[in-house]
């Protein structure tokens, strides 16, 4: 949000003085007066700015409900001042039918972190937590500016030392001073602190980043449970969150909050003593704790229960029901299961920017880059984030999959590395440095300490399961690790319920997908550590190879029919499985089945140069490829160098593909490679050969009825009419290649016949028509992905959107085809290229260059689905 300000400020660096107020009551208020609350807000803001500014301070955005504010200053006196100046006009103020508006406000100074229009930090997070501690119409201001200001600020104003106090951030206490005038409220109740309620949170060493959602999850689920457990793979950050649910709830439980760290009880008789001892109460049995603790109303926060969880969740179970006033945070790898438990799975931190350019602003936003950050620079790493190193924090942050643990070990490693040179080194199973700091648990100096942890308490079929389940990448189904996993001490039944054990353990995640109940996976690091438990086994990758080569057997069939769009995203999802899966059969010299099974996945998500490489593999390395398989391989790899513009090589393929099918009397096939060598034959400047071509291909898919077949030579017999200007004819083929795509079910085709359609009708003057037909198309596109008929149908929405004024979509939609075929190593044909320098002739007449260099670099990063998006919702515009 930009600053709020009316005249021209430049945001102050370096040291400097945080203001936080907001309105004590305030969801009361709004409940009980919601109009008078705008109101009254309205003129809260109103004095806030006012005041801010006459003392040369900048108001920023809210930090916290709609009634907070958040002001920056370069001088902590002139931000006192203004402190005291607000009360005293907010105490003169006129509330109308609301009762007296009553402020809290605190102020900190320290280093600032000024990214964009904003700050980040500690100094940030210490002085909402400050404002948290305060009451309604007072001023509290941290040791550090309370030295700042002790002689600048006059006699009048009183300084008055409250002592140390710890806060909610569970850092070492802060001495904390009240500030007030003649004239303002001075008597105040004790500060909301931890020191005020019965606890035993430990002191933190580093601050908490992120988790703002998660926390508010987890105390909304005490307020309905009295059991949530916290579930997550090792160094998920379990504790600390657990922690700091304690320390934001703390004030809700009059017996307290209490921390039990169950990590050394290995007997289960043990855990009430633990409990007891914690708690300070006589260390006898559990039947003694629980009779103490029956009539307490607390918080139990169990931590490490996973090494003793039978005998846990038997406690837990009887003081749940013995004890109605306690509630229960337990940590675990896995849950408790017990009736009334709620299980809270801990996602890592986020480090997807979706699509945002990354910069030195943008990263800032991330959780997981802010913790990265923030421990660098405990560390003394100042200078870690700039915008040219912004992209590598990025990745790093995803190549360790947001495990806070695993980002505090890249941090103690940036010392040596610069993030792009620990994500190489990590890329080559580098091991990174453990931490080294005092207090750290032996478990949780390294990740893979951590992990060991939980591998060390599987059982034996459990660990053979999670050793095997590494040979997967990106992820599987269940189907594929049933028919991958079982066999040599592990019968196929049993793979379910040992996955489901991992699961619960916090080793394996699973999620839902369009296509399949349950998708999962293994996190890269832990991958990375079974891989390093896992013996090399012949016969699993065997069964790795003939499953997926199964998948791509099966998606030759449903690549076509009414399925296709999920099995593209089944097919996108396994790809990385498909990949090594092929890479083993050309190990073997056999790879030429799956590489021309493979073959309409490659060219439908714009694998071009890699479906050309491995198909290329297989028909001149590979010692037996049977005719047939070899006439079908050569045909595409004619397809995927047309592609590339290689029209030579295309030629030569396809040339070799119709002797195959002659040899073999395949008339059908070969009016195929006839349907591609007439495309090639355009290319070249030969439409005379094009159109015999055509028509000869035409004749033969009629004789043999193939209703898919005839549709796709009308496909391409209109499109090359639509190039050559014969706009009744191309509409009538294109539109009868359109009535039997839909007949078939084939979405795909029909998506691309469908944007040629268009194409002709913006051409005829129908643009009301055109824009239905390329609205449909664009629908079909939200499901089914090809980056290449995408590109050609955005090219076509992009001259429209020139020719009718509207050139920031234009250069949008442009600047998008360019960037995808740059990827995907795909080129356009000398149509299509002459049309695109039409294009960016129009727009650049019609843009400013920074108009222009914005629409280039906000398209380089857009993905395939926002595109897609913003084209339906241009159409859909211009048609409305």
């Amino acid at each position: 949000m930009a600053v709020q300000t009316t005249r021209e400020y430049e945001l102050p660096t370096g040291t400097v003085t945080f203001l936080m107020s907001d309105v004590e009551g305030s969801t009361r208020r709004w409940e009980v007066a919601p109009k008078g609350m705008r109101a009254a807000v309205a003129r809260l803001d109103g004095v806030l700015l006012a005041v801010v500014e006459a003392h040369r301070g900048a108001l920023l955005k809210q930090r916290g409900e709609g009634d907070s504010h958040f002001a920056v200053f370069a001088s902590a006196a002139d931000g006192v001042r203004a402190a005291l100046e607000i009360q005293a006009q907010l105490q003169r103020e006129n509330w109308g039918e609301v009762e007296e508006i009553r402020v809290r406000i605190a102020l900190h100074t320290g280093e600032s972190e000024l990214r964009g229009d904003d700050y980040y930090g500690p100094a940030v997070n210490r002085c909402a937590r400050i404002r948290a501690a305060g009451h309604g119409g007072q001023v509290l201001i941290s040791q550090i500016t309370r030295k700042l200001v002790q002689d600048q600020v006059g006699a009048e104003v009183k300084i008055e030392d409250l002592g140390r106090h710890r806060l909610k951030d569970l850092l070492d206490a802060e001495r904390i001073f009240q500030v007030s005038a003649p004239g303002l409220l001075h008597d105040f109740p004790p500060l909301k602190t931890l020191d005020l309620v019965r606890h035993n949170l430990p002191v933190q060493l580093s601050s908490f980043i992120g988790r703002e959602k998660e926390i508010a999850e987890v105390r909304q689920a005490l307020f309905n449970k009295r059991l949530v457990t916290l579930a997550g793979t090792g160094g998920s950050g379990k504790t600390r969150l657990a922690l700091q649910v304690g320390a934001e709830t703390v004030d809700q439980y009059p017996d307290g909050v209490w921390f039990v760290d169950l990590v050394a009880v290995t007997d289960g008789k043990q855990i009430g003593q633990g409990i007891a001892s914690q708690l300070k109460l006589p260390p006898e049995s559990s039947e003694a704790v629980e009779r103490q603790l029956e009539d307490w109303n607390a918080l139990l926060i169990l931590d490490n229960c996973e090494q003793i969880v039978g005998d846990a969740a038997k406690l837990v179970n009887r003081l749940l029901k013995t004890c109605p006033g306690l509630t229960f945070l337990a940590t675990s790898r896995e849950p408790l299961s017990i009736a009334g438990e709620m299980v809270y799975k801990i996602p890592p931190l986020a480090y997807d920017l979706a699509g945002e350019l990354a910069s030195e602003e943008s990263v800032s936003k991330l959780d997981a880059a802010k913790l990265l950050i923030e421990r660098a620079r405990d560390r003394g790493l100042e200078e870690l984030l700039k915008d040219d190193s912004a992209a590598w924090i990025v990745r790093l942050c995803e190549r360790l999959d947001g495990i806070p643990l695993a980002l505090e070990q890249a941090a103690a490693n940036l010392d040596v590395f610069t993030p792009k040179q620990l994500l190489a080194k990590l890329d080559h199973h580098f091991s990174m440095r453990g931490l080294e700091d005092e207090g750290v648990p032996d478990r949780h100096r390294t990740l893979e300490a951590t992990i060991d942890w939980s591998y060390q308490m599987l059982s034996e079929k459990e660990r053979l399961l999670f050793e095997r389940l590494s040979i997967f990448v990106g992820g599987w189904s269940l189907d594929g690790a049933r028919a991958v996993c079982q066999g040599d001490g592990i019968l196929e039944r049993e793979v379910d319920d040992l996955l489901g054990s991992l699961i619960r353990k916090s080793l394996v995640a699973s999620s839902q997908t369009a296509w399949e109940d349950r998708r999962f996976r293994l996190l890269e690091v832990v991958r990375e550590y079974a891989l390093s438990k896992a013996e090399t086994d012949t016969a699993l990758e065997e069964r790795h190879y003939a499953y997926f080569n199964g998948v791509v057997q099966e998606s030759l069939i449903q690549l076509t029919g009414p399925n296709q769009a999920l099995w593209a995203q089944l097919m996108e999802a396994e790809h990385e499985n498909l990949r090594k899966a092929i890479r083993c059969a050309q190990d073997h010299n056999r790879s030429a089945e799956m590489a021309v099974g493979m073959r309409r996945f490659w060219m439908r998500m714009g694998f071009v140069r890699e479906g050309l490489a491995a198909l290329r593999f297989a028909v001149e390395n590979e010692d037996v490829v049977e005719p047939e398989t070899a006439a079908i391989a050569f045909n595409a790899m004619g397809a995927f160098a047309f592609k590339l513009e290689d029209l030579a090589s295309a030629q030569r393929y396809y040339e070799e593909s119709f002797r195959l099918w002659d040899s073999l009397g395949r008339r059908a096939e070969q009016a195929t490679v006839l349907h591609n060598l007439g495309g090639l034959a355009y290319q070249n400047g030969d439409p005379d050969l094009a159109w015999q071509c055509f028509d000869q291909s035409l004749l033969i898919n009629k004789g043999s009825g193939n209703a898919s077949a005839i549709a796709s030579s009308q496909f391409s017999i209109g499109s090359m009419e639509l190039r050559l200007g014969r706009l009744g004819d191309a509409e009538r083929n294109l539109k009868a290649a359109c009535s039997s795509f839909r007949n078939e079910g084939d979405s795909y085709n029909l998506a691309a016949a469908l944007s040629w359609l268009a194409d002709t009708g913006f051409r005829a003057g129908k643009a009301v028509e055109a824009l239905a037909h390329m609205a449909e198309a664009l629908t079909i596109w939200q499901d089914v992905h090809d980056p290449y008929a995408l590109g050609i149908a955005l090219l076509c929405l992009s001259e429209y959107a020139a020719d009718g004024g509207q050139p920031l979509e234009a250069a949008l939609f442009a600047s998008f085809v360019a960037h995808k075929f740059a990827e995907i190593g795909a080129t356009l044909d000398d149509y299509l290229d002459r049309r695109q320098v039409k294009i960016w002739n129009s727009v650049e007449q019609q843009l400013m260059q920074n108009e222009l260099n914005a629409a280039r670099r906000d398209s380089a990063h857009l993905v395939f689905d926002q595109v897609v998006s913003k084209a339906l919702a241009f159409c859909n515009s211009i048609a409305s």
